[in-house]
């Protein structure tokens, strides 16, 4: 190796160390953040740095950057990109299960009309479902943490489905079937959303209108009265 790049190498090396020492020293002058909102924070930059670059070309010195920290404060979180992408879907997890979980509060055409909002508006604050479904595919670990939650999720759905049919709130039919049709829905909603989000699909409604809109379809069918 010659010897002018060993001095570009120790170059580099010198800006990034520069670099993670001017966050550091930033960060010492921030007020004290608890370990969950720093961690919170990591993620949300995460989500930013992922929804604009992928999830190959991103780095974990993009992430701290975005976050606000240095690379080393990132690693005491997380063991790296992986470990980001997998505590990111665990928050979308554990977002639908507090969503399924109000399936029974009032009326359950408002509940699913705000849920479907909620899910639309929250895909153009982070557009993420794509990335994760392509890492899901090429990642074995991702791949096996996705379809636990889906798992978990369907029945946790078909048990409310269940609870609504015994109550008399809906009328009864195979709590699967049920479950399938909302959450392909959703899952076609969300993709949607995000492909609006990037220019290549194109949503005239707003949230709410396209929420209210898919549950009166739901709710009353395509058929004509007669």
């Amino acid at each position: 190796m010659s010897g002018h790049s060993l001095s570009t190498m120790s170059q580099e090396g010198s800006v990034d160390s520069a670099s993670d020492k001017a966050l550091t020293s930033s960060e010492q002058r921030q007020p004290r953040r608890r370990p969950a909102q720093r961690r919170a924070e990591i993620l949300e930059a995460a989500a930013e740095v992922f929804a604009r670059k992928g999830f190959e070309r991103a780095t974990t010195k993009e992430i701290a950057a975005q976050a606000g920290v240095s690379e080393g404060t990132l690693y005491n979180y997380f063991g790296g990109k992986r470990d980001i992408l997998l505590a990111l879907l665990n928050q979308m997890g554990e977002s639908a299960s507090a969503a399924i979980a109000r399936m029974q509060n009032g009326s359950f055409e408002e509940m699913l009309a705000q849920l479907l909002a909620d899910q639309i508006r929250m895909v153009h604050r982070r557009p993420l479902m794509i990335l994760l479904l392509q890492q899901a595919v090429l990642d074995d670990e991702v791949g096996r943490a996705f379809d636990q939650m889906i798992a978990g999720l369907q029945r946790e759905t078909m048990n409310q489905f269940a609870t609504l049919f015994a109550s008399g709130k809906l009328r009864t039919v195979d709590p699967f079937v049920a479950e399938e049709i909302v959450g392909s829905m959703m899952m076609g909603l969300t993709i949607g959303a995000e492909l609006a989000e990037r220019g290549w699909h194109h949503e005239p409604l707003s949230p709410e209108v396209l929420g209210k809109s898919v549950v009166d379809v739901i709710m009353k069918g395509l058929r004509a009265r007669t």
